[in-house]
């Protein structure tokens, strides 16, 4: 296996690994299906909170920041491997696991935990990858910004974009593939797939660098 490697490879049916999403997200997951790539899922169920702590006590980056939770969350999908197949070096699974915060106005936005703190949520994403080959234990990670513009959105249609459910398990309290926004979307810079919390171009450069 070479280091040029592209997603069109990674679908095929010849391809020697089986990806493997650390995530529960269902952008991540839907950046995954929309683009016909076949993969497992573990959940990491950690506690996000307590891994970015030491980091929240300081002036947070987020680059930092989400780097240290993706890699917690690829230990926790590891182990949860482990414990299941035993043996890891007998695997050819690509761990792919990441985090994603939305910074506004120098502040790190994550999950809203309140109705009230979403609508204050509603913006630039940093998300962070992390990819581990179990074959040979070489791990990976770096991240990727994206940008997206709202023009000013009624607090009507927030609540709305609410009460469907999805947009308080998001980081910054937004999703952009809610169909109330659509009329309210600006500018974009960087990829779709980014701000869903999966970055396409960075997750291939890094899985090319861990089968290499």
């Amino acid at each position: 296996m070479t280091n040029s490697l592209t997603w069109k490879e990674v679908k095929s049916e010849t391809f020697p690994y089986q990806i493997v999403l650390g995530s529960s997200s269902f952008g991540r997951k839907k950046v995954l299906k929309q683009n016909k790539i076949n993969f497992i899922q573990y959940i990491p169920d950690i506690d996000e909170k307590a891994v970015g702590k030491t980091e929240r006590h300081l002036k947070p980056d987020p680059i930092k920041l989400t780097n240290l939770i993706a890699k917690a969350k690829s230990q926790k999908v590891l182990n949860l491997i482990k414990e299941e197949k035993k043996d890891l070096s007998q695997l050819n699974y690509l761990v792919i696991c990441s985090d994603q915060v939305v910074s506004y106005n120098g502040t790190i936005r994550e999950k809203p935990e309140s109705v009230e703190e979403c609508k204050s949520m509603l913006k630039v994403t940093v998300t962070s990858v992390v990819v581990v080959n179990t074959r040979n234990g070489k791990e990976a990670e770096g991240y990727d910004i994206a940008k997206q513009y709202f023009n000013p959105i009624p607090d009507n249609v927030v609540d709305i974009a609410i009460k469907n459910g999805d947009i308080l398990n998001c980081a910054g309290g937004f999703i952009i593939d809610e169909e109330v926004f659509y009329p309210y979307l600006s500018e974009r810079v960087g990829d779709e797939s980014s701000i869903l919390g999966l970055p396409l171009d960075l997750t291939i450069d890094l899985i090319n660098k861990v089968i290499c």
